[in-house]
């Protein structure tokens, strides 16, 4: 089973000069440089990653004076009146939002702090070292029991793996289709029966979804023809 998941994309030099910007992975040391005292914080990134990210950061630092930059409209995957709720929320929180506004490195970022949330990409360098196959955007190509379609003796799930499904096609990185995908491949794995016993449910039950500081809103999205 590979399911190695996914980390922040930050070849480029997203991130920038200096010490001033963190990935989501470094959210220890984010969380050191936070404490030191307040300022203003930009988070880059209007997906539901980054849209989570502020809402968050928002609600535990309240001193801190957080923005959202996203390169198109804030939450793209949602509907329009899921967005309209997110931006209602998000001002309510003291989020500044920032559409349209397209960052290529976090030095174009005047803040104290700058979160890199606008990017991800697959963890898959073993994958690509040990000859499975890989799709152009560096996943693993499966087929539709999770099976990679050069090693079929290698599942694949999660972030890693290049699933689809009839809708909405290729599944995007995100919890709400690594869970479902994991627990396909896991029951391929652990009952032993061939791919085609396998009951073909890679993400009928998917839904993206989006948590803004839980423990206040949130906003839902169901993929139609899913369920």
């Amino acid at each position: 089973m590979y399911a190695l998941g996914s980390r922040t994309d930050t070849r480029g030099g997203v991130l920038g000069a200096g010490d001033r910007a963190y990935p989501v992975e470094a959210a220890t040391e984010l969380r050191k440089r936070l404490f030191d005292g307040p300022g203003s914080l930009a988070v880059v990134g209007g997906g539901l990653t980054g849209i989570e990210l502020a809402a968050e950061l928002a609600e535990t630092y309240p001193d801190w004076q957080v923005r959202l930059l996203s390169g198109t409209v804030l939450g793209a995957g949602l509907s329009e009146r899921g967005r309209t709720h997110v931006r209602a929320t998000l001002a309510t929180m003291g989020v500044r939002v920032a559409e349209g506004r397209h960052v290529r490195s976090a030095d174009e970022v005047d803040a104290d702090v700058v979160v890199w949330a606008a990017s991800m990409t697959a963890v898959t360098d073993l994958a690509e070292r040990a000859g499975l196959a890989v799709d152009a955007a560096g996943r693993i190509r499966v087929d539709e029991a999770l099976r990679s379609v050069s090693h079929p003796e290698v599942y694949a799930a999660g972030d890693a793996a290049a699933a689809t499904a009839p809708v909405p096609g290729l599944l995007r990185m995100a919890c709400a289709t690594a869970l479902p995908t994991g627990a396909h491949a896991a029951a391929a794995l652990l009952t032993g029966r061939s791919a085609a016993g396998v009951k073909e449910q890679v993400v009928r039950s998917t839904v993206g979804t989006l948590r803004l500081a839980a423990r206040r809103a949130g906003a839902l999205r169901l993929v139609p023809g899913l369920g």
